[in-house]
């Protein structure tokens, strides 16, 4: 999913906003458009001496009356400098009207904008991706996953060998003063590479379904399976930023979904569901309700048991053991 086809389906769910909050970009839009019909009819300048346009101010000038209100905003500013630019990444649903009740559709499509505004980093296959969790009933648990699945990872106290020209070597279980250990004389058994990043995953919410039932064994008609997959994929590995947000624009296409608006993760943290029901109970993916990051998944049984893991930090890290590294993420409330 591109930032325009993004803020075409923003738009579509946006109220307009008043014309009074337009008018600097429309201001600033005019003032593009007259400086291009300038270079037009100017005399043409020496070719080593002209200056190449930016390809968002190109799509600025030519957007039509046809794109919604935000969309406009958004672009307006993008178009007014580096300043603004740096502004959007910082704050980019600052840069959107505000929306009292939105949507399901509307927060799986400002969640995707707003991975879209953040950097991208692309890991290499000797790293790994490093998340700490909580598990309910408050439980911490911190996770060292193989990019590339090559390496041993580790979830917890629990080592995970990884798979090596197909083949994985582990130590047989011993049972000793009624423990098990993993001291037993070494075997290998064939094996395919567990990755805790996707290269192949699209960019593109059309192509994710196929992508998931191919890679992930989701059944196509079952919602429960789709997203709790999606809520997976984010709670434990490592996804681009165009991934996440075609995650979740696939997510807005699929029927089904519904709004709950002032709950909590497992962590205790406010935000706003994206929910479904599902054998009598109702399970959903939270975000925080004012920068719609993700924040956890969370499920309901049918007499009211509740459970669900709460994502506190995401990082790229160089061995099994350290906690930072240069694609760090901290949830926004995570004071740890």
């Amino acid at each position: 999913m591109t930032e325009l086809e993004l803020l075409r389906e923003l738009g579509d769910g946006t109220p307009l906003a008043e014309l009074a909050d337009l008018a600097d970009a429309r201001t600033r839009l005019m003032r593009e458009i007259s400086a291009e019909r300038a270079a037009v009819t100017a005399p043409r300048a020496r070719p080593s001496a002209r200056i190449r346009r930016p390809r968002r101010s190109r799509l600025v000038a030519a957007a039509t009356v046809s794109l919604a209100a935000a969309a406009a905003v958004v672009f307006g500013m993008l178009q007014s400098g580096a300043s603004h630019v740096r502004s959007m990444a910082s704050d980019p649903v600052g840069q959107l009207p505000v929306l009292a009740r939105p949507t399901a559709v509307q927060v799986l499509h400002r969640a995707a904008f707003v991975a879209l505004a953040s950097a991208t980093i692309t890991p290499r296959g000797d790293q790994f991706v490093y998340t700490r969790t909580t598990q309910s009933p408050g439980h911490t648990i911190q996770s060292w996953l193989s990019v590339d699945g090559t390496r041993a990872s580790r979830v917890g106290p629990h080592s995970m060998p990884g798979c090596v020209n197909g083949r994985m070597s582990m130590r047989l279980l011993r049972e000793d003063g009624g423990k098990l250990r993993y001291d037993g004389p070494i075997f290998t058994r064939r094996c395919t590479p567990q990755r805790a990043y996707f290269p192949d995953m699209p960019t593109r919410a059309a192509g994710m379904l196929p992508y998931l039932e191919r890679t992930q064994g989701v059944r196509p008609d079952d919602l429960n399976d789709i997203a709790k997959t999606v809520g997976e994929l984010l709670d434990s590995d490592y996804l681009l930023p165009a991934q996440q947000a075609a995650l979740y624009g696939f997510l807005a296409q699929t029927p089904g979904i519904t709004v709950r608006r002032d709950v909590t993760d497992v962590a205790g943290r406010p935000g706003v569901g994206v929910a479904w029901s599902s054998g009598g109970g109702q399970a959903m993916l939270i975000f925080d309700s004012r920068t719609y990051t993700y924040l956890g998944m969370s499920t309901r049984g049918v007499g009211g048991q509740r459970s669900g893991t709460a994502l506190l930090t995401t990082a790229i890290v160089a061995a099994v053991g350290q906690v930072s590294g240069p694609s760090a993420t901290p949830a926004p409330t995570d004071g740890a």
